[in-house]
């Protein structure tokens, strides 16, 4: 949608005394977007945006509803065989956090999603991450393979050194348990890498 449309889509929901789609359209701009307006909590949207705390609590709740919507939808008809379809599946559900956070993306067989879960949530700078977590969530919803992803709230999705010691501990982990990693992608401000295209997971 068009920030046109977006903020007339919120002012059908959440009415306001006069121009509501400008009210709506404002808001939009000043937060920086509807990914980003959606990753403030109730607090921040009354006191940075001046939103009635009846409003931000609904607000929430939409954000909320949609992003479950999006985890629990089936899995699409054709498969993720390349990073460029990863980040189009993972883009809208994890948007662009201001803190690091870590995710596990589950496939059957057929190279399909089974499930998408976060597996860790950091500081701007860093993320702490416990390698059993990544495979006790694999192993729970038996899947075949796996893809981890993280965020670099940064904006620039390049691979830190710290990332790649990280992604071969999982990758080796994976391995010996006979759940391989396919892939580490990391989300910029609307943009990716993938570590399989550059190289940097090691082959069997």
């Amino acid at each position: 949608m068009t920030p046109e449309e977006t903020a007339h889509s919120l002012a059908c929901v959440f009415t306001t005394e006069e121009n509501p789609s400008n009210h709506w359209h404002d808001l939009l701009e000043q937060a920086g977007g509807l990914a980003r307006l959606s990753r403030f909590s109730e607090l921040e949207l009354a006191q940075l945006f001046g939103l009635p705390a009846t409003r931000a609590r609904r607000l929430c709740a939409v954000f909320r509803i949609g992003r479950e919507a999006l985890m629990e939808s089936p899995p699409p008809a054709t498969p993720l065989c390349s990073p460029s379809e990863v980040f189009a599946y993972l883009a809208p559900r994890i948007g662009w956090p201001e803190t690091e956070e870590f995710w596990v993306l589950g496939f059957n067989i057929r190279q399909q999603p089974l499930h998408l879960s976060l597996a860790a949530k950091g500081t701007p700078e860093q993320v702490s991450l416990s390698i059993g977590n990544v495979f006790r969530i694999l192993l729970h919803h038996g899947a075949a393979r796996g893809l981890v992803c993280h965020t670099h709230p940064s904006g620039d999705p390049s691979p830190s050194e710290a990332d790649l010691i990280l992604t071969e501990r999982i990758v080796q982990t994976g391995r010996m348990l006979g759940i391989p990693i396919i892939d580490h992608v990391i989300l910029g401000q609307g943009g990716f890498s993938s570590l399989a295209d550059g190289g940097y997971l090691s082959c069997d």
